[in-house]
């Protein structure tokens, strides 16, 4: 025991825990031994596992190939052979990969996705020509039904009503023929191609017999267009029987080996899911036993430690004690404990060291505490004085401001010598002081100005009391000169006004003769209407006319669709037949309408241009009177001129009688705002007298109104002036005044 007092608590618990480690690195040498071997079969597990992803991945490789075989039937965008073909590269690649894997099975998918990949390149470019003639056979049965359509139209417009009957039906029986085909060509069924060769025929028999007759250069050149582009889409249909047999048998090829290929991927997931199984078997087991060594060599190594740790806590525990009492004794302030333990080279022998510096520490803290106690107190008195200082301060200052806010900016902070303004704050003196040596300026500025503002406000309310005046003496000249305007301008407007009895007399004259060519006109007019009508109804007849043709030859077409649905559209035959019979009867009618609507427009021409003469003589009437009305007319507007001159005159004047009064109007609102100045004027020199200035801005203001008194005169001056040219013009009575 006394060996371990001078042994550290370090060194002490390193040789326990250096005990305790060499036990746990044994441990550990143990499990990196058991650990190396779980690797090994975890990278063989590993490797089973890649194994099954590598058939997984194989799965749907085999899956998008499917899908793009597909996607290239249904013709969905994008899809083209080269990808089939790629993706039927991308499968074998992954089945070559599982067999060197060792899967069995797939050795038989590599024979299969060989054969495969052959039969798909020998079936995309069966498909795309199949898929060429069904688009050229589309282009060229659409070409060649137009040029039909054209020529159907062309022997119609021309009159040609067999011919066109006959195109129609060549038009029709293409139709069928078109249907048949592409039927043919979307399920691949031979019998739809055997039964589209009939119509076919009956379409190229049919163009045959209108080539025999007489027809125009273009009807020609359509009918020509018509027969290639029948006999292409025949020759690429009838190319297209062998290509659609030979990529069906192709794609049933393709398939039948597809099938080979899902059965065969069966079989390789069975395999890859047996040698995943027993390889994770292996690997529990193996696991299993790891786990109880490790066990039982922490549980052995854990109870030497525990053991250790209670050995060493014993031995500690006793001197900690007695170490932690005495720390606690100088901790609550007990400065006579005695400092025991303190012999040796351990860690407790030098606490108790430590512990006796830090009670002769305390000691000496204390002494310190009294010495501060003093200081403190000189501190007190400095702090009192200062206040003290800052006191008078504040008082100063407060005074000054409470003077200022009285109205008081003469007040200034004095620093006399006897109680001198503390030095350390005169700075604050001489801004406060330079404050109000500078509101004090200012105000009396501003005393200055409304001054001013007053004297100006004065001098305005006299001008405008004098050009008042003025103006109610003008406005009473232009009231005499209007009142004697107005009897001239009534004397004008009787004599305008007999002008104009005359010229009514003149216009009934006029208008009586101006009536009768009115009715001419009228009579010219509506017979042209009617000419204007007949020629209306006709085109509306030739319309009527081209309608009953339309009728016909959609009769016709709904004729051939009826017979194409069989027993279902006979009905519907019945009444196109009927609709046909009743477009033809309206035709006839037509006709038998504009012939006599055409005599009827030849006997409206001849009247019409027999009212047409007389119309020319009433004109020749109505001029002369025209004449006679307009020699009356202008000796009326001469009249009415002069009234009018005199009416404009006497509005002038009274225009200026009123502009005059309002000159008056405007002259009183600019002497009221003049007086409203000069109150306001007066109110603010009453409030500036509540502010008491310097003596120097106080002499500065008495001379500035002193000016403004001696420049108030020449205004009295002026408005005494004005006051005795407005008597000088009420003395001339009617003259005017000028501005």
């Amino acid at each position: 025991m006394n060996m371990l007092n001078n042994i550290k608590f370090g060194t002490q618990i390193a040789i326990g825990f250096a005990i305790v480690v060499f036990l746990f690195a044994a441990l550990a040498v143990f499990s990196w031994n058991r650990l190396n071997y779980m690797e090994s079969l975890f990278q063989e597990f590993g490797d089973a596992a890649q194994i099954s992803v590598n058939s997984s991945d194989l799965a749907a490789a085999i899956g998008q190939a499917g899908m793009s075989i597909e996607r290239f039937i249904d013709r969905h965008e994008g899809a083209t052979g080269e990808k089939i073909v790629d993706a039927m590269q991308d499968v074998l690649e992954r089945a070559r990969t599982l067999e060197d894997a060792g899967i069995v099975a797939s050795r038989r998918m590599v024979a299969l996705k060989i054969r495969h990949l052959e039969e798909t390149e020998a079936f995309i470019p069966l498909f795309d020509r199949r898929i060429e003639l069904m688009q050229e056979v589309e282009r060229t049965g659409i070409e060649g039904r137009r040029a039909i359509g054209r020529l159907n139209e062309s022997l119609g417009a021309r009159g040609e009503s067999e011919l066109a009957y006959l195109a129609l039906q060549a038009s029709e029986s293409f139709l069928i023929t078109r249907a048949r085909i592409d039927r043919f060509f979307t399920s691949g069924n031979a019998e739809e191609f055997r039964s589209a060769r009939a119509p076919y025929d009956t379409t190229t028999s049919l163009l045959s017999q209108i080539a025999a007759t007489r027809l125009t250069g273009d009807e020609r050149s359509l009918l020509a267009s018509a027969q290639r582009g029948t006999a292409e889409f025949w020759t690429n249909a009838a190319e297209g029987e062998g290509v659609v047999a030979a990529s069906a048998a192709a794609l049933a090829t393709v398939v039948a080996t597809t099938e080979d290929v899902n059965r065969v991927m069966a079989d390789i997931r069975i395999e890859t899911l047996a040698a995943r199984q027993a390889q994770s078997e292996h690997i529990q087991d193996t696991t299993q036993s790891v786990i109880n060594s490790i066990l039982s060599g922490v549980v052995l190594a854990s109870l030497i430690a525990a053991a250790m740790g209670t050995f060493l806590s014993i031995i500690l525990s006793r001197r900690l004690t007695a170490t932690v009492n005495q720390t606690r004794r100088l901790a609550e302030g007990d400065l006579d404990v005695v400092i025991t333990g303190d012999v040796g080279t351990g860690d407790l022998a030098q606490v108790s060291r430590a512990l006796s510096v830090f009670k002769e520490n305390a000691l000496q803290k204390i002494e310190e505490e009294a010495r501060a106690k003093q200081a403190q107190a000189e501190a007190a008195a400095i702090r009192e004085t200062q206040v003290k200082t800052q006191a008078r301060v504040v008082r100063d200052i407060s005074e000054g401001l409470n003077k200022l806010a009285q109205g008081d900016v003469a007040h200034t902070i004095d620093s006399p010598a006897d109680d001198p303004f503390p030095q350390e704050y005169d700075a604050l003196r001489e801004a406060f002081n330079s404050v109000t040596s500078t509101m004090s300026s200012t105000l009396s500025r501003v005393s200055d100005v409304a001054v001013n503002v007053r004297s100006g406000s004065e001098e305005i309310t006299a001008a405008a009391q004098d050009l008042s005046a003025r103006a109610e003496t003008q406005a009473a000249t232009l009231e005499q000169s209007a009142a004697a305007l107005n009897q001239l301008t009534e004397s004008v407007r009787l004599t305008a006004s007999r002008a104009r009895n005359a010229q009514e007399v003149s216009e009934e004259n006029r208008m009586i003769a101006k009536s009768g060519a009115d009715v001419v006109r009228d009579a010219v007019g509506a017979m042209k209407k009617i000419e204007k009508s007949s020629e209306q109804i006709s085109r509306i007849i030739g319309v009527i006319d081209d309608i009953a043709f339309q009728t016909n030859l959609l009769a016709l077409n709904a004729g051939v669709e009826a017979a194409r649905a069989g027993d279902a559209g006979r009905g519907f035959a019945v009444v196109a037949s009927e609709v046909r019979g009743l477009a033809q009867r309206a035709s006839d009618s037509a006709r038998e309408i504009k012939a006599l609507i055409s005599e009827s427009t030849m006997q409206v021409e001849t009247g019409s241009a027999l009212v047409d003469k007389t119309g020319q003589s009433l004109e020749e009437i109505l001029r002369k009177a025209i004449e006679v009305s307009e020699q009356v007319s202008a000796i009326a507007g001469a009249a009415a001129e002069q009234s009018t001159g005199l009416g404009e005159i006497n509005s002038g004047v009274g225009q200026l009688d009123q502009v005059t009064q309002q000159n008056a109007a405007v002259a009183e609102e600019t002497n009221a705002a003049a007086n409203s100045l000069q109150r306001q004027a007066e109110n603010l020199q009453r409030e500036l007298e509540g502010f008491r200035l310097a003596p120097a801005s106080r002499s500065q203001l008495q001379v500035v109104r002193s000016e403004v008194a001696r420049d108030s005169k020449p205004a009295a001056a002026f408005k005494q002036a004005t006051h005795k040219a407005a008597s000088a013009q009420q003395a001339v009575g009617g003259e005017f005044v000028d501005f």
